[in-house]
């Protein structure tokens, strides 16, 4: 009997939890599209330590912690993600957690495993039978090569995503904002400015603005591409000023 209420008691406990997660998934959901960041992060924050396996609640946390200036924060989540999701072998877990750990520029241990999760991404998922999910594995590919230090192969991997414009705005000014910096870093500024222009003028036309209120289902690509947009701005500079150091 002792065996069976024990039991009774951990389904309980396990079903509570589940439910708990889904209604902070979808709370932090409809915060995050209504651009409320810090209520969205609060509840983001608590999804991960109810179910620390759930890879999503992860991958949305992090931008939410970077845009809401929490770099502490940010690197301590970045660092725990991958070291958790580091022997992926989903290409989609393997982007994913890529794009949104190298958000700022990583070094050591912690590089070599995002730039190995970048090499899964691209190999294991080049047959991917949505072009979409293939653009996003070579973005994030490119990314890890710019934070490597590798301009020339960040410039070309950016290139490939941007393979068909105006399929993606938001992962069009992601890519855009990486091949800018890099050309930017291979000495081509005038190449980089044209570039950072083309993000500049979809980000103004074509993407959801921070403070609409209203940022659709893909919100979170909203704000990473937001946020790569800055780095590139400041990188290269948008006004013909020369760019520096993010």
């Amino acid at each position: 009997m002792e065996r069976v209420a024990a039991a009774r008691k951990t389904l309980e406990q396990t079903t509570e939890r589940k439910t708990r997660a889904a209604q902070l998934r979808l709370r932090g959901k409809s915060l995050a599209l209504a651009g409320q960041w810090s209520e969205a992060t609060v509840d983001f924050s608590e999804l991960v330590k109810l179910d620390p396996n759930d890879h999503q609640g992860w991958y949305l946390l992090a931008p939410l912690l970077l845009n809401n200036r929490n770099l502490e924060g940010y690197r301590k989540h970045c660092q725990t993600m991958l070291a958790k999701f580091s022997a992926a072998n989903d290409p989609q877990i393997a982007e994913r957690t890529v794009k949104v750990c190298l958000l700022l520029p990583m070094a050591g241990a912690d590089l070599a495993a995002a730039s190995k999760l970048a090499d899964t991404a691209v190999t294991v998922g080049k047959d991917d039978r949505w072009v979409g999910d293939l653009a996003y594995f070579q973005f994030a590919k490119g990314l890890a090569e710019y934070r490597e230090g590798r301009f020339a192969a960040a410039a070309e991997w950016a290139n490939k995503a941007l393979h068909k414009p105006g399929e993606d705005f938001q992962r069009d000014v992601q890519a855009y904002a990486v091949l800018a910096m890099a050309r930017y870093q291979l000495g081509q500024t005038n190449e980089a400015r044209a570039v950072l222009s083309n993000a500049e003028e979809v980000t103004e036309t074509k993407l959801q603005k921070l403070d609409s209120g209203s940022l659709g289902e893909s919100w979170h690509n909203v704000l990473i591409a937001h946020i790569l947009l800055r780095e590139a701005k400041t990188v290269v500079g948008s006004d013909g000023s020369a760019g520096g150091k993010p």
